[in-house]
């Protein structure tokens, strides 16, 4: 009587790539633009006239919420 063949292994043995980086050819060196030359100095502010009076100060902006509630209210008192 023949013997029964050997049941198959329950996990079949994992196949395994060789790990090998792909091949990819030398990118070349970005090429770096020249730098334009540098500006010359700024040549100095002139000096403030004297006979021309400094601008005040700059008021602070409105609030336009203020002014929109006042014209819906309306004046008090």
């Amino acid at each position: 009587m023949a013997r029964p063949a050997a049941p198959a292994p329950r996990n079949p043995p994992v196949v395994v790539a060789p790990a090998v980086a792909p091949a990819t050819p030398a990118l070349p060196a970005p090429a770096t633009p020249a730098l334009p030359a540098p500006a010359p100095p700024a040549a100095p502010a002139p000096a403030p006239d004297p006979l021309v009076a400094p601008l005040p100060p700059a008021a602070p902006p409105r609030s336009f919420e203020n002014s929109t509630l006042s014209a819906t209210i309306g004046p008090t008192g």
